[in-house]
């Protein structure tokens, strides 16, 4: 006769259980994120002089959608003057001083050229408007885009980017 080993298992241990909580809670946050772009928000190598042509083109293409309201671009403009929005002569991410009468979006313009931002210069822009219902989650998500913006290998994957799928694929497989 066979003696029956005692074999523990991932479940018993508890593992799994947070294993399932892990997955449940990105699976919200990458069907979160899906809701914040828009491949109408999504811009290539357009070619800015100064920070605040790109700022007003990247307002004007959410105004056009209907993302944001006119007094986004002036909140925006606002934020911008107390400190610059720019991270380590790489990415910028300018957005309103105040939640306002907007959709929560991120706006992507990836840039070969750089774009002068302040003293710095950028390659890449995430304007981004959030509504205050959904602060709690897209701040998760912010603070994942952020993380990947830092490190210099995610960097440089990023900015090889071609096309909105591209990006939202890579969003969702890092996020």
């Amino acid at each position: 006769m066979r003696k029956k080993k005692n074999k523990k298992t991932v479940a018993d241990t508890g593992y799994k259980k947070v294993d399932r909580k892990e997955k449940k809670k990105k699976d919200l946050l990458k069907k979160e994120l899906s809701k914040y772009i828009d491949p109408k928000l999504f811009f290539r190598n357009v070619d800015f002089t100064c920070k605040k042509d790109a700022i007003l083109f990247l307002c004007s293409q959410m105004l056009k959608h209907g993302d944001a309201k006119t007094d986004f671009v002036d909140s925006v403009f606002e934020r911008e003057k107390i400190s610059t929005t720019s991270f380590f002569n790489k990415f910028a991410v300018p957005h309103a001083i105040h939640f306002g009468d907007v959709k929560t979006r991120i706006t992507f313009l990836l840039n070969d050229k750089a774009i002068p931002w302040g003293d710095t210069s950028v390659h890449l822009v995430m304007l981004i408007s959030i509504n205050e219902k959904d602060i709690m989650t897209f701040n998760t998500i912010y603070s994942s885009i952020i993380d990947l913006l830092l490190d210099d290998e995610s960097f440089d994957e990023m900015l090889k980017i071609k096309t909105f799928d591209e990006l939202s694929v890579y969003l969702e497989n890092h996020v």
